[in-house]
């Protein structure tokens, strides 16, 4: 389907269009853990446990932008696989309620 179009908001864009975006190289920890969906004492948890790289500028921590966008894949599929996790926990409590009543 190449060259097509999708129609948004009444302006039509094709599927072939290539964007490049500069990305500074090191990010703030808000930032990164906007981008990971997770608190900036996560990321700190991140860069202390080795997964994520860390520099400090004008004594402000920061992060690598290459590593955060490497490890997003991972923290949605912990965050994912956690949520599954408390929903089945839910459903075992109201099981076992079921059970006791």
């Amino acid at each position: 389907m190449s060259g097509s179009t999708i129609e948004h908001a009444g302006i039509p864009a094709t599927n072939n269009i290539e964007a490049k975006v500069n990305l500074p190289e090191w990010l703030p920890l808000k930032t990164a853990g906007d981008i990971l969906a997770v608190s900036p004492l996560h990321v700190h948890i991140l860069v202390r446990d080795g997964i994520l790289r860390s520099t400090t500028a004008s004594e402000t921590a920061q992060v690598s932008t290459t590593d955060v966008l490497a490890y997003r894949p991972k923290a949605r599929a912990a965050q994912e696989k956690f949520a599954s996790d408390v929903a089945r926990a839910e459903d075992l409590c109201s099981l076992a309620i079921e059970m006791c009543a």
